[in-house]
């Protein structure tokens, strides 16, 4: 760093930034963009010192900025955070009381003007859509699936309205799922708060929540909060394969408090925790209750609903309300019938098909879904896929491994789409917890004719 002993009229912008701006206080992303913005300014110029800035200097800067392509907000957004700088280098007066006086002037520029522009509000339709698009996610893959994992930050998204760097920092900690409800502190504002849990966002929770003591804490911890760039390529690759506009989670943020907007006039600044306008709202009310019943009465998009315990019934309403989602995304997690299926020694078929050929550790690992009739725990395989005892040393990952390959076998024994998952793990933890769930329509099917 540039010793204290030189002229302050001789440094760099960056220079006067780091010596005499008081950054104490700011949060971690204002920081990262006020580097960014610094380095726009080094690029675009030939970084004169402080008292080689002047209006022309601006003037020119600005239009460099304007010829990058940059947006009239991002040109704007620059300009302040320089105008913040200088401002401290200016003269004590009235408006500038912690001016230093280095600069016997504040050069000014005139902001780029801004368009207005009507916020986006998705359709629910497309959210439907999006929905069913994350069964073809391919990452994170680390901790949970990738469509459950997806499906979980897409509801949370909605369901709470966080800033994404909020919503990619929270913490397992910070979400009480008996209480069903959630703290956090905005990173933007320093406000503490605490924000009710949807019905629908906690089961997805649920699906990729992991016991104490395991080796991450926060939710989504596979993409860092303030540098989210594979998650927006992830998600324009999600958006291609449904067929919609491609959206941001601030899209999501703002389609959510015009829906809440809707239900409950007056509800919406509250939903996005902006600063109160008034001493009343500031010091006397307290609307949690409201803001409660304002997110539990938010419309929710055709299919979200649906969880591990859905019924047939609500499948079936489900598929005749949304008739362009595949009916195979609603059906629940649920074994099919013991009498569809039909074993002999090293082979099996089901619901009238071919005879499928099968042995060894493999069949037997399909015949204890088969006859489980509900969610099977790894520790309860163990002994079925290896009867004498002689489990492997790897055991855990041995025996997920056997069950990849029965869902790859019954994927194409079947003629299943690659999306779809006939074994799908339905609690993480302690080695998992797996279910055998084929496609309501195969289930109806008289006679199955394999791919």
């Amino acid at each position: 760093m540039t010793s204290t002993t030189t002229d302050p009229k001789s440094l760099t912008l960056r220079e006067a930034y780091f010596l005499f701006y008081d950054r104490s206080e700011l949060a971690q992303g204002t920081l990262d963009r006020h580097d960014a913005e610094l380095m726009r300014w080094e690029v675009l110029t030939t970084d004169p010192t402080v008292s080689e800035i002047d209006e022309a200097a601006l003037l020119e800067f600005r239009q460099a900025l304007v010829d990058r392509g940059l947006s009239p907000f991002t040109v704007n957004a620059t300009l302040r955070s320089l105008k913040a700088i200088l401002r401290r280098l200016g003269p004590q007066e009235f408006r500038n009381p912690y001016g230093l006086g280095i600069l016997s002037r504040i050069p000014a520029v005139k902001p780029v003007r801004e368009p207005y522009r009507k916020p986006r509000r998705i359709p629910l339709d497309n959210l439907t859509r999006i929905y069913v698009a994350m069964r073809n996610a391919t990452h994170p893959r680390k901790w949970a699936s990738p469509v459950d994992w997806w499906r979980c930050l897409l509801v949370m998204a909605w369901t709470t309205g966080l800033r994404k760097v909020d919503l990619l920092s929270l913490r397992f900690d910070q979400i009480d799922l008996s209480g069903e409800s959630i703290e956090f502190i905005a990173e933007k504002t320093g406000k503490a708060d605490t924000f009710p849990l949807h019905p629908v966002a906690k089961s997805h929770l649920e699906r990729i929540w992991l016991p104490q003591g395991a080796k991450r804490d926060r939710v989504f911890c596979e993409y860092a909060p303030r540098h989210p760039g594979r998650i927006y390529r992830q998600l324009r690759e999600l958006c291609e394969s449904a067929g919609v506009k491609r959206f941001t989670l601030h899209d999501l943020r703002r389609t959510a408090a015009t829906e809440i907007e809707a239900v409950h006039p007056g509800m919406g600044s509250r939903f996005l925790q902006h600063c109160p306008r008034s001493v009343t709202e500031r010091s006397y009310l307290n609307l949690d209750k409201e803001l409660h019943a304002a997110i539990l009465s938010m419309p929710i998009p055709t299919g979200w609903k649906p969880g591990p315990k859905m019924t047939m019934r609500a499948v079936e309403k489900a598929m005749t309300e949304a008739a362009k989602i595949v009916p195979e995304e609603y059906v629940a997690p649920q074994p099919p019938p013991e009498s569809l299926w039909s074993f002999q020694p090293g082979q099996w078929r089901f619901n009238g098909s071919p005879w499928f050929t099968m042995r060894g550790i493999y069949l037997r690992v399909l015949k204890a879904f088969v006859r489980a009739k509900g969610p099977l725990l790894a520790s309860d395989l163990f002994p079925l896929a290896w009867p004498d005892g002689d489990v492997p040393s790897s055991g855990i990952r041995c025996l997920h491994g056997k069950i990849a390959d029965v869902r790859n076998r019954l994927r194409k024994c079947l003629g299943l789409p690659e999306g779809f998952d006939p074994l799908p793990c339905i609690e993480y933890g302690n080695g998992g917890a797996f279910i055998l769930h084929l496609p309501f329509e195969l289930m109806q099917r008289k006679e199955l004719l394999p791919r």
